[in-house]
């Protein structure tokens, strides 16, 4: 049972908080971190061995996701927009700063599977990304409190071939 998640980036923008691009607000990724953990718990519970955890790879959820796999040893697939130097090293966004993990290379050494989704049009790649997440899960989930383009894709493709299970910003909060 493979398990991805879509999410914000900017996990403190979805909860009021102050923003800085190469930290967490650490009461913040504290509080989702151990949400995660828990879920990830109840899985493992019923899926034992056979649970994978997949991630697109950005900042905010889908690290926060990765982390408590991580904890937990559960495997991880990544789905990486490019090339894991072009993804890792991209500029910050004028509007939203860093988008990528922060902690980018501890998940790559982790993980045991890396989907390299290539296009020449950057717009068009994080796209790609999405599909290969929900084709490469059983199971989507996100964790989202407002719309946001990326994680809406993800979600309206999760749902286009009923692997969307909901939002876990509802059960979790």
């Amino acid at each position: 049972m493979t398990i991805g998640i879509t999410g914000h980036a900017n996990i403190e923008a979805a909860f009021l908080k102050c923003y800085f691009p190469y930290v967490y607000n650490m009461e913040l990724y504290e509080k989702i971190f151990h949400n995660f953990r828990d879920f990830l718990i109840s899985k493992r519970d019923i899926y034992g061995k056979k649970l994978i955890c997949c991630t697109g790879m950005a900042r905010g959820i889908d690290e926060i996701f990765a982390d408590a796999a991580m904890e937990l040893n559960i495997p991880l697939i990544l789905c990486v927009p490019n090339s894991v130097e072009w993804h890792s090293s991209l500029p910050d966004h004028k509007n939203f700063g860093r988008a990528q993990a922060l902690r980018y290379m501890e998940k790559v050494n982790y993980a045991f599977k890396i989907h390299i989704i290539k296009h020449d049009q950057m717009s068009e790649v994080f796209n790609l990304r999405n599909s290969k997440l929900v084709d490469c899960s059983d199971e989507i989930y996100s964790y989202h409190l407002f719309d946001s383009i990326g994680t809406m894709d993800c979600i309206n493709k999760s749902k286009n071939v009923d692997k969307y299970m909901g939002n876990l910003y509802n059960v979790m909060i």
